[in-house]
């Protein structure tokens, strides 16, 4: 499934967030879009199965969005790490990593993972999420 970039990390927000329940609010002041920006990615998001709506709160992810964002995890941080293995700074290579990252397929994640030696943790110590999609 394709995804845009802007709801690659949606996604990822909405999986590494400390809130329980995000709402288009939050994401509009997050990113500065108008409400109605956000509102619109997030109903793609749930209508492509990754998000569920509890009425009158917000939003959380569902299974498969819970799959997918950590997938999406995965695969920045597998090219953050062959970025800083190649020698730029931990916080370039996650810089870099977060704009070129959805050119990449799931088999390009796992040729780069098990080229760079199958790393478990980021270069900035994170542990590197092992779901595949």
């Amino acid at each position: 499934m394709i995804l845009s970039r802007r709801e690659c990390e949606y996604l990822k927000e909405f999986y590494t967030s400390d809130e329980t329940l995000l709402t288009p609010t939050y994401f509009s002041r997050k990113y500065g879009v108008a409400r109605a920006t956000a509102q619109k990615i997030i109903n793609k998001l749930r209508e492509k199965g990754f998000l569920l709506r509890i009425k009158g709160k917000g939003y959380i992810l569902s299974d498969e969005g819970r799959k997918m964002a950590s997938y999406l995890y995965r695969r920045h941080m597998v090219l953050e790490y062959a970025l800083w293995k190649a020698g730029l700074s931990k916080e370039y290579a996650c810089a870099l990593a977060s704009k070129i990252e959805n050119g990449l397929s799931e088999e390009d994640v796992e040729i780069l993972w098990l080229a760079v030696g199958k790393p478990s943790k980021c270069p900035c110590g994170y542990v590197i999420p092992e779901v595949r999609v």
